[in-house]
């Protein structure tokens, strides 16, 4: 949770799936900013911080360092992908050492059988490659409309 003063701005959780592999964590999870907090567009000249870039993202990264959980964190379809970029590129601290990997990844719970609905392919920014369902960004686009 993230306060100023007593007033809470902003939030987002640490998930971990059971289904996932073990101390594959995804971070920034439900993340919800205070209206009042929200920017609009990516670019460089905010007047705030970024609650989750700057301030969150950072936190649990190293939160899951000290219990040696490879955390990661992701966006819904293959059309957010470019804003997806430019927050790695542009708004994580570089040292936290992200990367959007360059598939996308299958992130419902799997225990039926991998499914082809949008909102379980996500493009994910991790440190390195993790071990859930893949498919290329070109597969997703043809497999899934709407992504």
């Amino acid at each position: 949770v993230i306060y100023n003063g007593d007033d809470v701005i902003g939030f987002g959780g640490i998930f971990s799936n059971p289904e996932w592999p073990k101390n594959l964590v995804r971070i920034v999870d439900r993340m919800w900013h205070h209206p009042s907090y929200r920017d609009k567009g990516l670019g460089q000249g905010s007047k705030y911080i970024g609650l989750s870039s700057e301030l969150l993202i950072p936190f649990q990264t190293e939160f899951c360092k000290i219990r040696r959980w490879t955390p990661f964190f992701t966006v819904e379809g293959v059309r957010r992908r470019a804003g997806l970029k430019m927050i790695v590129d542009n708004h994580i601290p570089k040292e936290c050492g992200y990367k959007l990997l360059p598939d996308m990844y299958y992130t419902c719970t799997g225990k039926d059988g991998v499914f082809y609905e949008g909102q379980c392919w996500q493009g994910v920014v991790a440190q390195g490659d993790i071990d859930l369902p893949k498919m290329s960004v070109e597969d997703c686009k043809k497999i899934i409309k709407g992504t």
